[in-house]
Parts: structure tokens; sequence; C-alpha cells
């Protein structure tokens, strides 16, 4: 008959246990400060600021277009965010090493970025589009001409309707102030009638001079006996930054 023995543990939510074959090992979990003036620790103390700074533009950036993106299925949407936010801040030439800050780097770096990487707007939206952004009079215009969504649009199994989704958004991301707007499209057929041209005027305060961003997207449904249905849950619905100009 084997022995069981106990055994009293302190700080009971540090340890952890596990079960090999020559019984059971707990191990305690520690963690030690870094030392700020150990110059051997201050590397890792300014990767571990900035990459606070680039979470926190995320949480930023996905609360504002939370909105556009809330059809968009892509689980891996905010690590990517942080990596490209963790990139352009190395542009902030204003600040040092460890003090470096989103709103100072090179924003320029976010146009083009995907909100579904398994699914790129550029893929499923083929039809040729023009954007303007008057500052002073505080407009973003998307102009898109009549096409045919079965030669402009991917098939998709099951889709028979689409609808194209517009924003603009302003940011500081130093002060976390942002404002913005989302406008959808009408509910077009996927058929080889054309479209009408599709026209979007997003305005925003006259003269605006933070960081504007400008994404256009797609969403796919499938319309049975005059009622909506997603389409997989939205992982063919697309979402891209299209245009992004620095503050000025």
């Amino acid at each position: 008959m084997s022995k069981t023995n106990s055994i009293q543990l302190k700080n009971k939510d540090k340890v952890s246990v596990y079960q090999t074959k020559n019984g059971v090992i707990t191990t305690e979990k520690t963690s030690t400060p870094l030392n700020e003036n150990n110059k051997k620790n201050m590397r890792t103390i300014s990767l571990r600021n900035e990459f606070a700074e680039a979470v926190h533009a995320t949480t930023q950036f996905r609360g504002r277009f939370k909105s556009a993106a809330q059809q968009i299925k892509d689980g891996t949407v905010h690590q990517r965010l942080v990596a490209s936010f963790r990139k352009l801040l190395q542009k902030d030439t204003v600040h040092e090493r460890g003090e470096r800050m989103v709103e100072y780097g090179d924003l320029t770096m976010i146009q083009g970025f995907e909100f579904n990487d398994k699914s790129k707007f550029g893929i499923n939206f083929n039809a040729p589009y023009e954007v303007a952004v008057n500052r002073v009079d505080g407009l973003a215009s998307i102009s898109i001409p009549s096409f045919v969504p079965q030669e402009e649009l991917k098939e998709h199994t099951n889709a028979t309707h689409f609808k194209l989704i517009a924003s603009v958004a302003a940011f500081n991301f130093e002060t976390g102030e942002n404002a913005g707007l989302v406008l959808n499209s009408a509910k077009f057929p996927i058929s080889t009638d054309p479209t009408t041209d599709i026209n979007f005027d997003l305005p925003f305060t006259p003269n605006e001079s933070r960081h504007l961003f400008i994404s256009l997207g797609i969403v796919f449904t499938e319309v049975l006996d005059a009622r909506d249905y997603a389409l997989y849950g939205g992982e063919h619905n697309a979402l891209r930054i299209i245009k992004v100009l620095p503050k000025v």
C-alpha cells in the first residue's frame, strides 16, 4: 500500500502542481522587479514601455472602428495591430527609446491594414474606386463607379447579396481623443446586373488637424425569404484602411 503524505503550501495562488511518473512536483512563481538603474535592464524596460504604448493605441483604434468591423471575423486582429503600432512608433524621432509614442510615429504604415487577414478586401473587391480628402471643408469622399458584381467580387458559396461599409476617423493617440463616422451602402444582389454608382461622403470637423483614417469594407449576406443571414459568421467579410493622412 502506498503511503500518502500531506504538505502545507504557502501562497497557493502562486503554486503550480505537475504530476510526473516519479510523483508530484510543485513550483512557486517568483518575480523580481527590474532595477531601472541597471544598464542591463534598460533595454528590457524600454521595450516593455513601448509595448504598453502599442497596446494602448490598439485599444483606442479598435474601439473607434468597432462599428465598422463588428461583422468582421478575425481573432488575430488585436495582435496584428499591436505589432503594426510597435513598428510605426519606432519612427518617432521626438522621444528617446522607451518613451517613443504612436502619436509621433509614422501612421501611414497603417495604410493597407486588413481587419480580416484571411479574407482581404482587395481579394474580395476588385472594382476601381477613388478617395479624396479635404481637410479644410472637413469631407472625405469615396467614389465607386458602377460595376458588375459577378465580375468584380470574389465568389462565395451561398452569398446572394453584399453591401459596402465606409468610415472616417480622426485620432490624437496622445490625448486619446478621437471621433468618426460609419456609413453603409444599399444592399446589392450579386448578379450580372450593374450596380448604380456608389458614393460615400464622410464629413468630419472642418480644418481637422488630427491623424485621419479612411476605411472601406464589404459584407456578404444570404437573403432567403426576404430575410438576411450572415454568411459563415462573417469569415468572408473584409475591411481595409485605404487612406491615412498624418496630423498637420
